[in-house]
């Protein structure tokens, strides 16, 4: 894994086919991918080229403990 740099991912709250997700967007990194494959009900929008969860109340604690300290966290 590369943790030279900080990287960021963008959190928008979005509906998709109907139902509350998060969007998140970031730059391709294969790491952050294999990190996000791991939240559940994680998915990837073929329609809107990015990954999303599901929105839940406390979505802020999830995320901060999936990624790592290198991974910034940006909500919109």
């Amino acid at each position: 894994m590369t943790t030279a740099e900080t990287k960021f991912v963008t959190v928008d709250p979005i509906f998709h086919r109907n139902e509350k997700r998060l969007k998140l967007e970031f730059a391709y990194d294969d790491d952050i991918i294999q990190i996000v494959k791991k939240i559940p009900g994680a998915r990837w929008s073929k329609t809107m080229h990015t990954w999303h969860i599901p929105y839940q109340d406390q979505f802020e604690a999830i995320l901060s403990n999936a990624f790592p300290t290198w991974v910034k966290l940006q909500l919109i």
